[in-house]
């Protein structure tokens, strides 16, 4: 069982978070990448602030 990526806590029940996060004005820049672990409560702050990644990201 890991531990979240964001808060540190352990958790039995985590979520693998895939992001790629790209400019909309810097075409040059590369993306940045990042394969994340968090745990349920942090997932549904995520998805409160970014309702429309859940589908896509978890």
């Amino acid at each position: 069982m890991p531990d979240c990526e964001v808060c540190g806590t352990f958790t039995s029940k985590s979520y693998n978070v895939d992001l790629i996060i790209t400019s909309n004005f810097d075409r040059e820049e590369k993306p940045f990448e990042r394969d994340s672990v968090v745990c349920s409560d942090c997932r549904n702050k995520i998805v409160n602030v970014f309702p429309k990644v859940e589908d896509e990201f978890f």
